[in-house]
């Protein structure tokens, strides 16, 4: 049965919610006070349904009855007896309690509450609602390319039932939604950064360039693509951002600190592919290397050695040469390591972690799943190699590992 949806907040995260419910078959009031940003809203999607009839994704037919679905208000009085209404408001703390407060006003008890936020606590969000057993957290990864999953999150008052609900609305309009606890980044955006700033180390120490990280992680592990040209699509200054954040709600976690590398690329306005330039450079459809390395020759001692080949040759990269090796080894031993650590901290489930790192995607396999496959020793062991060569607390192993180890 058809819901009768409210999403509050004319950006381009509310515009994309409101075009997916209407797709998915429900009613839906794009809520947005300012007119103007309400038309912007209304454009946006109608250029987004043109951009899928062009590409014979929908019908003419289908767009017409897509757009038809959606209401445009500027005054909240304009939605009542609703099921479901989501927030997709400027993501401050004050904006997003405000918009939850009137939401909640005009909720029946029975209604779905949801949150967008990336950055703030649910369970403080839910404390300005009038019904916070029924607030979930509704979160769309800024770093996953795809933005088709969904970090259905539970605050400290959500009941069971509000995130079933929330799940099903995710599936129904074709996401793929994952259970997580209220916490920093959740699941996608904290391993996805923890993969970013390993590969941007690797760039500084001159270990490789960004288009031989990026060919070894495509060519050797089978990813959809490197973490440059994956920054630069989500934008360099919007991963900075997230990783900012993270590092402030993490308590200032080491292994999530601010690189030079992004300030230098943003003061530059090198953000990335919007911008035609970040760590590629992006001109009359060729995509080249735009950030220059200052190449320096390593070594690795024979314990490492040991790690790295024991690692790589269980991914797959048994024919990679030695530096290749290690690239590849680093790079999925600090994302399958922080996934460790979602699950010692109980963010969510080792399914659900696997299901949002395919999803995003983040990795071609699950990284707890890939975990099995290496070995925990040999995950551990690497780890224990890394801290010793460089910081303890960036390289400290996940206990699901050490202890198996």
């Amino acid at each position: 049965m058809p819901r009768k949806v409210v999403i509050w907040g004319g950006t381009e995260l509310g515009a994309g919610l409101a075009q997916k419910g209407a797709a998915g078959g429900d009613s839906v009031i794009l809520i947005e006070p300012d007119a103007e940003l309400l038309d912007h809203a209304k454009l946006r999607i109608i250029r987004s349904l043109e951009a899928l009839v062009n590409k014979d994704v929908i019908s003419a037919k289908q767009r017409r009855v897509i757009l038809d679905r959606i209401r445009f208000e500027v005054s909240p009085t304009a939605c009542h007896n609703f099921d479901v209404a989501i927030e997709t408001v400027k993501d401050d703390l004050d904006s997003k309690k405000s918009a939850v407060t009137a939401l909640s006003s005009l909720a029946s008890p029975k209604a779905l509450m949801a949150t967008t936020t990336s950055l703030h606590s649910v369970s403080k969000i839910a404390a300005s609602c009038s019904h916070p057993a029924r607030l979930v957290g509704y979160h769309i990864p800024a770093l996953a390319p795809t933005r088709e999953v969904v970090e259905v999150v539970k605050s400290e008052a959500t009941n069971s039932a509000a995130v079933q609900q929330a799940v099903d609305l995710a599936m129904d309009w074709e996401q793929t939604p994952i259970r997580v606890a209220d916490s920093p980044g959740f699941v996608v955006d904290r391993l996805a950064r923890r993969f970013f700033i390993e590969a941007m180390l690797v760039l500084n120490e001159g270990v490789g360039g960004v288009d031989e990280v990026d060919v070894i992680l495509r060519d050797r592990a089978k990813f959809t693509v490197g973490p440059f040209e994956w920054i630069d699509r989500v934008g360099i200054d919007t991963s900075s951002a997230v990783g900012r954040a993270l590092n402030t709600k993490l308590e200032n976690a080491s292994r999530f600190a601010p690189l030079s590398i992004e300030k230098t690329l943003i003061e530059a306005g090198h953000l990335g592919l919007k911008s035609n330039r970040g760590f590629f450079g992006y001109v009359d459809g060729y995509v080249l290397p735009a950030y220059c390395v200052d190449r320096q020759s390593f070594s690795m001692d024979p314990m490492m050695r040991e790690n790295v080949l024991t690692f790589a040759v269980r991914v797959g990269a048994a024919v990679a040469n030695s530096t290749e090796q290690y690239i590849l080894a680093r790079l999925l031993a600090v994302v399958i390591n922080e996934a460790g650590l979602l699950f010692h901290e109980k963010v969510a489930s080792p399914g659900d972690i696997d299901i949002a790192c395919l999803s995003a995607p983040i990795l071609p396999k699950g990284p707890l799943a890939w975990s099995d496959d290496i070995g925990h020793r040999t995950v551990a062991g690497l780890m224990h190699r890394l801290s010793e060569t460089f910081d303890p607390a960036r390289y400290h192993s996940a206990p699901i590992f050490a202890r198996r180890a």
